[in-house]
């Protein structure tokens, strides 16, 4: 159950939580700031806009090239140009841990999972659980099949701190 709980989470938030290495493509915007969709950004090994590799630009100084902060990268004196898939980069993003409140997040779930009586004991052959109406699907080997059946309980949804696709959660006082 935590399992199930744990990917709902992580598929509300939009991104993984755990730190990983990335090398995506984007579209360009023609800004001179591109936000990636993973967070924190902890680091940037590469960069390429329309085929040009673009170098790493020293801190404190005015020269060109690209630097990151926890939630984007910035060009100096190149913009992320418009167009399609055109913005290749390599990065680290997520946390060296689960955040305490999303790790209380998932525990506030499982709380009112069971206190609310939704939850009875799964036996060995459960398939498919769902929280919302209590159903319990049996003939399997146990595994919890369907995860996007238990909704996120109002209590936990209602305290996002940040925008949809980066929200996080704390524990409810």
């Amino acid at each position: 159950m935590i399992g199930v709980v744990s990917r709902q989470i992580q598929t509300f938030l939009g991104f993984n939580v755990l730190q990983a290495s990335y090398t995506k493509a984007f579209d360009g915007q023609e800004t001179r700031r591109f936000f990636v969709p993973d967070i924190p950004l902890v680091s940037v090994s590469s960069l390429i806009i329309n085929g040009i590799t673009i170098p790493r630009a020293t801190p404190g100084k005015f020269d060109l090239g690209y630097l990151n902060n926890a939630n984007a990268i910035e060009g100096r004196g190149y913009f992320f140009t418009r167009g399609f898939q055109n913005i290749t980069t390599t990065y680290i993003a997520g946390s060296q841990s689960v955040p305490q409140n999303i790790e209380q997040g998932c525990l506030d779930w499982m709380k009112i999972i069971y206190l609310n009586g939704q939850m009875t004991t799964i036996g060995g052959n459960v398939v498919k659980v769902s929280a919302g109406d209590t159903s319990l699907d049996f003939g399997g080997t146990g595994y919890v099949t369907d995860p996007k059946k238990i909704s996120m309980p109002i209590q936990i949804y209602a305290v996002q701190e940040l925008p949809p696709r980066r929200a996080g959660l704390r524990h409810l006082t």
